[in-house]
């Protein structure tokens, strides 16, 4: 049983009292229930194991992290199992303190979104305002096993999830591509600028060729606004077009935030857009689900899985272009630090920057370019040289993967919105390997992809399409196996919409426990089931 706990926030901790309502049910309860909290728990006995996110058993030697979209069971040295009343929140152990388990509930790291600020639009990350629970969930204990539910309608498997970009979308590869995931049996949530406005002149848009992206949604797959278009207009005409428009098809709650358009969510309140502007359009056209503008990391010979979050170290990257010549290593290993495994914004933008005026310096010889590109490639390189210096940086999860976040709410005015983040997925090649399909199918794993299938340019490795009208040799081969394994049941692939729709109902089931001390779900879900001893 428990022998105390306590919330801990900040460096205050709140009294909780925990009553046994029965002789397998412990109630927790506080004074008061802060919005971000650590819930710390401490057993009268050691933690033997834990259930992981692949739906195996995972043996208390190391440390271990349970994540958001995972049940929350373990056992006890004695036998006894002990599962929470949701499956809401993020379990920490450490063999440090093997009778202490912490409960995390909506840590900044786990719902991050992104926010650009100031004159120069810098990129900063801040937590989302998620609704505050009710009451503190409870802790079931039985001798009869643990009930395990599914993620996934298909009992038990992992999830493919594509959301593709259409930046480089034309009339005729968007043909190309529809009738290739067609033949292979794939859905995607596919994105689609509105109105034609476009550096260029074949950019496909929902106002030019509305007959074939209906055809994308006749054939199962779920359209999404990437923006209203491609390029920015005045201001005047940006916030008329937004601050107007109207959804053309009934059912297209997902927006993606595009570039630098004014009214995305990451950007409205630089651009001078409130807030209830912002909901009341966001309503009216039925939107309810945006992206966080953020990936977890790039997906690699290796790294896929979303929920495994080490899968997305430094380490595990490096180890991933190893094929690959020693520059190109070089500059994907550079590139992998400042986006992902030190994610700073000043050094992001120091990074971009100094890319922009060693471009000026080639171009035009002037020495103020040099001085710029020196001034913001410091910077960054003090810290590459800190990350190569030290193996256990190298190990440790990126920022935006520490606690594995897939789904989450934002409270947003008066409405409550579900945040999604992604997987930057440009590699068919080896990020979508044979390798790659079978270590999610294996894991049972969870993958919401940020593509590009229609990029064209050279220096995309892996690219989806080899010319306008043909599909890539190896890539293409990729997707007929992902194909046969989603026709096979081993893999689920849901468009986005369907995918949030059984994230909603695994994050609000609960448990409870019945006279005969067996754990049994209380409120109705239609996702599988089973006991687990």
């Amino acid at each position: 049983m428990i022998a105390s706990a306590y919330i801990q926030q900040e460096q205050q901790r709140i009294a909780v009292k925990h009553t046994l309502s029965s002789q397998h049910k412990c109630i927790l309860e506080a004074a008061t229930i802060p919005h971000r909290f650590v819930l710390v728990l401490i057993f009268d006995q050691p933690i033997l194991q834990f259930r992981n996110h692949d739906y195996q058993w995972i043996s208390a030697k190391d440390s271990v992290l349970i994540p958001e979209f995972s049940n929350k069971i373990l056992q006890l040295q004695n036998g006894s199992y002990v599962q929470g009343s949701t499956t809401q929140g993020i379990w920490e152990w450490h063999p440090q303190r093997p009778k202490e388990l912490l409960w995390h509930f909506h840590p900044e790291a786990a719902e991050s979104l992104t926010v650009y600020s100031g004159a120069s639009n810098i990129k900063t990350r801040i937590g989302a305002q998620s609704p505050a629970l009710l009451e503190l969930p409870s802790l079931l204990f039985s001798n009869a096993g643990a009930l395990e539910v599914s993620r996934t309608p298909i009992p038990f498997v992992g999830t493919v999830c594509f959301t593709d970009h259409c930046d480089y979308d034309t009339p005729q590869n968007l043909k190309t591509q529809r009738e290739f995931l067609q033949s292979v049996g794939v859905k995607v949530t596919k994105g689609f600028f509105l109105q034609h406005y476009s550096k260029r002149e074949t950019n496909a848009s929902w106002q030019n060729q509305s007959e074939e992206l209906q055809l994308w949604a006749k054939d199962g797959h779920e359209l999404a606004y990437h923006s209203l278009s491609q390029s920015i207009k005045s201001e005047a005409e940006s916030r008329n077009d937004f601050l107007n428009f109207k959804a053309p098809l009934p059912d297209i709650p997902v927006w993606i935030d595009h570039g630098f358009q004014p009214y995305n969510w990451s950007l409205y309140q630089n651009s001078g857009y409130r807030e209830d502007e912002l909901q009341t359009v966001m309503q009216r056209n039925g939107i309810a689900v945006f992206w966080n503008y953020m990936d977890t990391g790039r997906a690699a010979k290796g790294i896929i899985n979303m929920l495994n979050r080490q899968q997305f170290t430094l380490q595990a990257f490096r180890q991933s272009i190893q094929h690959l010549p020693f520059l190109k290593r070089i500059e994907n290993t550079v590139k992998a630090i400042v986006f992902y495994a030190d994610n700073h914004a000043h050094r992001i933008r120091n990074y971009i920057d100094a890319l922009s005026h060693l471009r000026l310096l080639k171009k035009t010889k002037h020495p103020k370019h040099a001085l710029a590109f020196l001034q913001n490639v410091l910077p960054v390189s003090w810290k590459v040289i800190s990350f190569l210096g030290s193996s256990k940086k190298q190990k440790n999860p990126y920022p935006l993967a520490e606690f594995s976040p897939i789904f989450f709410r934002h409270q947003f005015g008066n409405q409550i919105y579900t945040v999604f983040q992604s997987v930057e997925l440009v590699d068919f090649v080896s990020g979508l390997s044979k390798e790659n399909i079978d270590m999610l199918r294996d894991e049972s794993g969870v993958l919401i992809a940020h593509t590009y299938f229609a990029v064209d340019m050279t220096h995309h490795q892996g690219r989806l399409l080899e010319s306008e009208t043909q599909i890539a040799h190896q890539p293409g081969l990729n997707f007929r196996y992902l194909g046969e394994q989603i026709a096979a049941k081993k893999l689920w692939n849901p468009t986005l919409s369907q995918l949030i729709q059984a994230w909603e109902q695994f994050s609000n089931i609960t448990f409870d426990v019945d006279a005969q001390g067996e754990i049994i779900v209380s409120n109705g879900n239609d996702l599988p089931k089973r006991l687990i001893r």
